[in-house]
């Protein structure tokens, strides 16, 4: 049986049809156990990541809705490709023994830890396994292969919010950093219409802005570098920010056609920046000036995928 967290959440039995996982609750519930990989999860762990208002009967509840999963999840040997079912509940919780090859969420660290565990010098296997790991997740069905289906799509909650977007965010840092390993590689022809659809897509990133100046400036179009900083300020501009320091550098170098400009910039090296009220402001053109207040930072939150 293969289990699906990548997309709506999914059971599929070894001949490819889908197990009926019931009403959202039910599949909640399965999210849960699967992400933890193995691991007993206390019943009150649990009933706060299905509840953000827990109800009077939340135990009663949780233990039906794991009750009706386990029958679910059964095979008529009464085992999950030979392993057993969920157990009921006891001293450490509830507990669904899949291996992790059997859950495209955990294939897809395994393969992206495995590329970040590799040795530097190495690009060409670096991008084969963060496309592997790419790979795992499934289309947004809109015909966008650059954006992947939402995970646990359907099920609302803060815990599959928050599980949600994490798995979001290491998509978008699994992605660039094989975009970096591809640019490494010379693959311009390849790289910069991804880089282009992803700017559409998030004008104001200036990680995305950067590796794309970048992607041009190898290809020797700095006419098109110099158009997609354009563009990447006007947006910037009225959303009232300023390019930071580093991609300023790095568009500088570029219409220097600076020789130690050999190298990709690092994926994590740009980040939006407020205009400094005592320090010019470093445009492309003449423009009105954007004194603001920085905003606020978002909060931290803890680490769940």
């Amino acid at each position: 049986m293969e289990f699906r967290l990548l997309g709506p959440v999914q059971a599929i039995i070894g001949d490819g049809r889908q197990a009926d996982l019931g009403p959202p609750m039910h599949r909640l519930l399965l999210a849960v156990l699967l992400a933890a990989d193995g691991r007993p999860v206390p019943a009150d762990t649990l009933i706060t990541r299905l509840w953000d208002r827990q109800p009077a009967t939340a135990r009663d509840l949780l233990h039906g809705y794991a009750s009706k999963l386990r029958a679910r999840l059964t095979t008529p040997t009464g085992a999950v490709d030979g392993t057993p079912a969920m157990p009921p509940a006891h001293e450490h919780g509830y507990r669904l023994p899949v291996a992790r090859h059997q859950v495209d969420a955990h294939r897809f660290h395994d393969d992206l830890a495995a590329a970040r565990a590799l040795p530097p010098g190495d690009p060409a296997t670096t991008a084969r396994l963060l496309r592997q790991a790419l790979a795992h997740w499934h289309p947004d069905g809109a015909g966008d292969d650059l954006r992947p289906a939402e995970p646990l799509a359907g099920l609302g909650g803060t815990w599959a919010e928050d599980y949600r977007a994490c798995l979001l965010g290491e998509h978008r840092a699994a992605l660039l950093e094989c975009l970096r390993a591809e640019l490494t590689l010379d693959r311009h022809g390849a790289i910069i219409p991804q880089l282009e659809h992803l700017a559409r897509a998030d004008p104001t990133d200036e990680t995305i802005t950067a590796l794309l100046l970048h992607a041009c400036h190898q290809a020797g179009r700095q006419a098109h570098a110099t158009r997609a900083y354009r563009e990447h300020y006007d947006h910037l501009r009225q959303a009232s920010l300023v390019p930071s320091p580093e991609l300023n550098r790095l568009y500088t170098q570029i219409l220097n056609n600076d020789p130690a400009l050999s190298r990709p910039p690092h994926t994590g090296i740009a980040r939006l920046t407020p205009p400094a009220p005592d320090r010019p402001h470093p445009r492309p053109a003449a423009g009105p000036a954007h004194h603001t207040a920085s905003r606020p930072p978002r909060p931290r939150r803890r680490r769940i995928c």
